[in-house]
């Protein structure tokens, strides 16, 4: 399996979701464990967000941490798996993967 990858501004996403600190700690563990690395942002990725909230701010009005999270899988030429296939599926040459959580506790990537 490929070692996965986290946009820095997803990590913060999932740490703005914590309760309380026994939550934060856990979900720290998990990244970690499931992630090898963390994705940061450089002038690249921000280059990249401006053009894509230049061109779709009016026509779909994107997040900011969407079009950061979108820029890093562009920039780096990897696939963005989401749950949140709105979020994205308008920008060009993204290579979109949709997961949707199971029963079992694994989540089901579509292509």
């Amino acid at each position: 399996m490929a070692e996965r990858a986290l946009s820095a501004v997803s990590y913060l996403e999932v740490l703005f979701g914590c309760h309380d600190t026994k939550e934060c700690l856990l979900v720290q563990e998990l990244l970690e464990e499931e992630f090898a690395e963390v994705i940061p942002l450089t002038e690249d990725i921000t280059l990249g967000a401006i053009k894509l909230m230049q061109g779709f701010v009016l026509s779909r009005r994107p997040g900011t941490n969407d079009v950061l999270i979108a820029a890093t899988a562009l920039v780096r030429n990897e696939p963005l798996a989401t749950g949140n296939r709105k979020h994205f599926d308008f920008v060009p040459g993204l290579d979109l993967r949709i997961f949707r959580p199971s029963i079992s506790g694994r989540n089901v990537v579509h292509g």
